[in-house]
């Protein structure tokens, strides 16, 4: 193909462009190769972000929303324990699964490039150059939204914290569980310093 011809396909609009060309040239089944080997970088691009974001959660010890497991009676530290246990290994299976996934793409990916070099040598340095700037495109949209969950996750994080801190400031004894669904305020937390068991209808003795 003459230097005009890839320049023609090269813009703005290129992708439409370069499918006319192959449909006209060569049928509509290597159009599908095309779509298919898109899609199989995008996954890759998806794939190697999501690692890096549950890597890291792992390392700082936050919990993604997807695997977090609330445990309402916060019965005994066993307990919670096993639940932190069962979050990390579900990261981590997590991350193995994301790895999997990507060596089983790069083999399509693999197969269609060697195809459509083989079949398009002329136009397939122009299909990778058009793959390459969708792939950095999704890379840096997806990598700043995963930096926006993690800075969130980080703030809940602290904020649980910090209110477990203060509790333990305030005296709120360990023999005593919040059953309500709101926080208590100082005034409240300083009377269950004085625990009786016929204090209120919202707290109970703590089950070992």
């Amino acid at each position: 193909m003459s230097s005009d011809n890839l320049n023609y396909i090269i813009t703005p609009h290129g992708w439409k462009q370069l499918k006319d060309l192959v449909k006209q040239r060569y049928g509509p089944p290597l159009i599908s190769d095309i779509e298919l080997l898109e899609k199989e970088k995008l996954k890759i691009v998806r794939l190697r972000n999501k690692i890096t974001f549950n890597k890291r959660c792992k390392k700082d010890k936050l919990i993604p929303h997807w695997c977090q497991m609330k445990d309402h009676w916060n019965t005994s530290k066993k307990m919670t324990s096993n639940v932190t246990t069962f979050q990390q290994r579900s990261i981590q299976n997590a991350i193995d699964k994301s790895y999997y996934e990507i060596g089983y793409s790069e083999k399509i990916v693999t197969r269609i490039e060697d195809r459509l070099r083989e079949t398009i040598p002329d136009l397939f340095p122009t299909i990778q150059n058009l793959i390459q700037g969708s792939c950095q495109y999704w890379n840096m949209k997806i990598k700043a939204t995963q930096i926006r969950k993690f800075e969130k996750l980080k703030v809940v994080f602290l904020h649980s914290r910090n209110k477990r801190q203060k509790k333990k400031t305030l005296g709120f004894p360990e023999s005593v569980i919040n059953l309500s669904k709101r926080d208590l305020c100082e005034k409240e937390l300083d009377l269950t310093s004085a625990f009786r068991p016929n204090i209120t209808a919202n707290y109970s003795l703590r089950q070992h």
